[in-house]
């Protein structure tokens, strides 16, 4: 159980990172996508199923983050895991 929650801990935390810190830093002219790293650690690591999981949730929080389509990142990001 700890381990489901600190790992959800650190989806919420990479994307903050991703889409609050990020963008402020004036010498990144391009910056890694922490969710498609985070995503495929957990699927490589865990398994299809966790990387799945994770996937759709990381995805979720991309989808409602930006201004595209509902479900574009989830469906990605699902496939990644």
């Amino acid at each position: 159980m700890k381990r489901i929650i600190a790992s959800f801990l650190l989806v919420i935390l990479a994307f903050i990172v991703q889409t609050c810190i990020f963008p402020l830093l004036p010498f990144l002219a391009v910056y890694p996508n922490l969710m498609v790293i985070l995503v495929f650690s957990f699927g490589f690591i865990r398994g299809s199923a966790w990387g799945m999981g994770y996937g759709l949730i990381a995805g979720l929080l991309m989808d409602l983050s930006s201004g595209g389509p509902l479900g574009f990142h989830t469906l990605i990001f699902i496939w990644m895991g």
